[in-house]
């Protein structure tokens, strides 16, 4: 999960459950999509998680509706965005070297039984 520092203060966003806010002005590289949660940090450092509830468009930027919830506490935080490694997405020469020495061994087991 991502953290994306919003351009306001906590306490402006009392008495609101969301917020439009455009991507030019959330700290974010990444587009953000419909569904999709992250952890808003405001100026005063509090934070907070949202959903992106929906998408709207001007002819230059991307505005993002965001549904957000109550402030979390920092250990809360830290577990949501830890990086958490990728899945191996990729063979090495010694797993390849593996996968055809074990069908070797099947090969030759299925014609001794043959």
């Amino acid at each position: 999960m991502i953290i994306a520092d919003l351009p306001l203060a906590d306490a402006d966003l009392h008495g609101y459950d969301g917020i439009d806010v455009p991507h030019h002005r959330i700290a974010t590289s990444d587009p953000l999509e419909p569904g999709q949660l992250l952890v808003v940090r405001t100026l005063d450092g509090v934070c907070r998680c949202a959903e992106v509830v929906g998408l709207g468009f001007t002819p230059t930027d991307t505005v993002y509706e965001l549904r957000l919830g109550v402030p979390m506490s920092g250990e809360v935080v830290r577990t949501l965005t830890q990086r958490r490694p990728a899945p191996r997405r990729w063979v090495s020469d010694a797993d390849l070297v593996g996968m055809l020495v074990d069908c070797g061994r099947v090969q030759r087991r299925t014609e001794r039984v043959s």
